[in-house]
């Protein structure tokens, strides 16, 4: 099954919301989550692609693409790479061929 939930909390701390989205996960029958990268700055959307691969679109003016990636499948991100430095941004949606990057400057 593929569920997407976006989760909006105004005014809470990035902790506050991790610790909410791992409450939320763990009352759910067959679900878990699991903290897949940590210090990644402000990570604004986040999409999965196929192979399971976690694109994060960073805001700021250190935004672009961050690509992370689990090789041994303990549920970490042994790979940290960025894909795309420049103006931040709020969203990134996958196409058939191509990844979608909203700038914020554009």
């Amino acid at each position: 099954m593929d569920v997407t939930t976006e989760i909006s909390y105004p005014g809470a701390s990035l902790r506050d919301v991790v610790a909410m989205v791992f409450d939320r996960a763990s009352r759910a029958q067959g679900c878990r989550a699991v903290m897949v990268a940590d210090s990644l700055g402000h990570v604004r959307r986040l999409a999965v692609e196929p192979n399971a691969d976690i694109l994060a679109a960073k805001n700021g003016s250190k935004g672009g693409i961050i690509v992370l990636r689990d090789i041994n499948g303990d549920g970490r991100a042994e790979t940290v790479a960025t894909v795309c430095e420049g103006a931040g941004g709020s969203g990134i949606a996958l196409g058939p061929d191509a990844v979608y990057f909203a700038q914020t400057d554009k």
